[in-house]
C-alpha cells in the first residue's frame, strides 16, 4: 500500500491458495490481534472494525484486516497472485549480487511450464521463515547467517529497527525480518509488523546505500 501510494508498480506473491492470516500471524484464537496505539494510524485508514480497546491499543480481526488491505491494493492498481512462489533473478556485477527480477511459479501446477518472469527494482521478502532470502543464500552457498526469531515480547517494535536490505535488491520485512535478524516477536501485536512494511517501503524508495552507515544493521550484504 505504501509503495502504491508512491506511484510504484507492485505485485504481491502469496504462497497460500487464498488470502489467509492463519499461516503467518493468526492472533489469539485465530480471530483477534492487537494494534498498538503507536501504529494505529497505519491501520485505521482502511476502515477496519475495532473489536475492543485496552490501554495498549485496539483489537481487530486479522482476516478482516487482510481482506481490506487486499481490496486497497487492487483499488490502487496493484496485483496479488495467490498459490504462487518466486525465485530471484540476479546478476553478479563487480563481485556484488544485484537482484533484477524474479521468476514466478504457480504452486497449483508445479510440473507445468507456467512460469512468469518479472523485471523488478527489488523484492521485499515478508514471507514466513524468510523463504526468498533463505533460498537465495542456499543457491549461492554464501556464509550468511540467518539468526532465527528472537523471543516473544508483546508490543516490541524491534522488528521495525531490524527491517533491512540483505542483498542489493532484497529487503526483509515483517516475519522475514524477525527470522533473518533475530528480532523479537511482538505477538499478539501486529502494529510493529505493519510498521515494518512501511519502513521497507521507505528503504525501497531511498534505494540501496552504496556505503552502509556504521551502526545500521546490514547483516549479510554482499
Amino acid at each position: 500500500m505504501e509503495l502504491l501510494n508512491r506511484k510504484q508498480k507492485v505485485i504481491v506473491i502469496e504462497a497460500e491458495p487464498g488470502i489467509s492470516h492463519s499461516s503467518y500471524y493468526p492472533g489469539i484464537d485465530n480471530r483477534r490481534v492487537r494494534v498498538s496505539k503507536k501504529y494505529w494510524n497505519l491501520v485505521s485508514r482502511i476502515g477496519v472494525n475495532i473489536i475492543e480497546e485496552d490501554k495498549h491499543g485496539y483489537w481487530i480481526d486479522p482476516l478482516e484486516y487482510l481482506i481490506l488491505t487486499a481490496s486497497e491494493i487492487y483499488r490502487n492498481g496493484g496485483t496479488i497472485l495467490t498459490d504462487s512462489t518466486i525465485e530471484p533473478i540476479y546478476r553478479i556485477i563487480e563481485d556484488r549480487i544485484i537482484v533484477i527480477g524474479a521468476s514466478v511459479k504457480s504452486l497449483e501446477n508445479e510440473t507445468g511450464p507456467d512460469k512468469t518472469y518479472i523485471l523488478s527494482k527489488g523484492i521485499i521478502d515478508a514471507s514466513q521463515n524468510a523463504y526468498i532470502v533463505n533460498n537465495l543464500i542456499d543457491r549461492l552457498k554464501t556464509s550468511i547467517l540467518i539468526q532465527g526469531a528472537g523471543p516473544q515480547i508483546p508490543g516490541s517494535d524491534d522488528v521495525v529497527h531490524k527491517t533491512t536490505w540483505v542483498f542489493p535488491g532484497i529487503i526483509v520485512a515483517g516475519i522475514a525480518a524477525i527470522h533473518t535478524n533475530g528480532a523479537y516477536i511482538p505477538f499478539p501485536d501486529i502494529g510493529p509488523i505493519i510498521a515494518s512494511g512501511a519502513r521497507a517501503a521507505e528503504l525501497f524508495i531511498e534505494g540501496y546505500p552504496e556505503n552502509p552507515v556504521q551502526g545500521i544493521n546490514f547483516p549479510s550484504v554482499i
